[in-house]
């Protein structure tokens, strides 16, 4: 597949946000979205070589969908000196947005399963 434009992505994740400054801290709301797809080639009984020009067999594709919420805040406690800052996400299919880079999507008896967040 040397030359060939290949990419897992169905669509690119789609990402929302509204900041806010309302004079004392920063505050930010957010959502995103995003697909997920699995091919899978079921070989026949016979040679079966990826990426050969001659494989026989069916395709399975498997398309999920994952969104998550999430909001931040930045106070200045001291100005200058000292700043709390936090932030909350959660959803299903996140993982690369976390903080633990956990998995997005896992492949579970003939799907996509999403990764929740933790409870």
């Amino acid at each position: 597949m040397n030359g060939v434009a290949v990419t897992t992505d169905q669509a690119p994740d789609i990402i929302e946000k509204a900041a806010f400054d309302p004079g004392w801290g920063h505050y930010e709301i957010f959502g995103l979205q995003r697909f997920f797809t699995d091919d899978t080639l079921r070989c026949v009984v016979g040679p079966c070589v990826a990426g050969s020009t001659v494989m026989t067999g069916t395709t399975d594709n498997k398309t999920t969908f994952g969104a998550g919420v999430g909001g931040s805040v930045l106070l200045p406690l001291i100005p200058k000196y000292l700043e709390l800052t936090g932030s909350i996400l959660y959803g299903r299919g996140i993982g690369r947005y976390g903080a633990g880079q956990l998995p997005d999507v896992t492949i579970a008896a003939g799907r996509l399963a999403h990764r929740r967040s933790p409870d």
